[in-house]
């Protein structure tokens, strides 16, 4: 349940990466890029180029197996960088809806149906979601912030009935 091969997204990516914000947010960053270039091999051209290496690197580091030049000023540099990317990407309501659409709309149907007795009587169910999904759907919500989900993060949506 994701985007897949979605053409319109990939044009709303294409608009929010060519605009003037990500352009200077990427030329102010450009000596912070060579560095990563330098550490990891990996052409970087802008933010969002940044932001796949960040992941990389932010992973390796919660596991221990980053190399000696990534420290703590790099690694928060690095989180403000996915922020940035995520709150680019998801402030715009149609790549929002397009990215976490599909499980929003998928878990309103899960509750939809367990309200009118449809349902296979299933207490929970689990997604597994990654974190540019969980954060849309804190964005379609309107709980967006400039911070990346901690790593496994979760959502849980509870279901309640209150007689009367």
């Amino acid at each position: 349940m994701g985007v897949g091969e979605c053409p319109y997204l990939f044009e709303l990516l294409e608009e929010i990466r060519n605009t003037e914000q990500i352009k200077n947010i990427s030329r102010n960053l450009r000596e912070f890029f060579d560095k990563l270039e330098t550490w990891t091999g990996i052409e970087i051209n802008d933010l969002f180029d940044a932001w796949t290496v960040a992941d990389i690197i932010q992973i390796e580091a919660l596991y221990n197996k980053s190399s000696s030049s990534i420290d703590t000023n790099v690694l928060s540099q690095l989180r403000e960088i996915v922020g940035l990317c995520l709150y680019y990407l998801l402030n715009p309501f149609e790549t929002n809806r397009i990215i976490g659409g599909p499980l929003i709309a998928d878990i309103m149907n899960n509750i939809f149906s367990f309200i009118s007795n449809k349902s296979n009587q299933w207490k929970a169910k689990i997604y597994s979601a990654h974190d540019t999904t969980i954060s849309a759907i804190l964005s379609f919500f309107q709980a967006n912030y400039i911070h990346q989900p901690s790593y496994a993060s979760a959502l849980f949506f509870d279901l309640y009935h209150l007689p009367g």
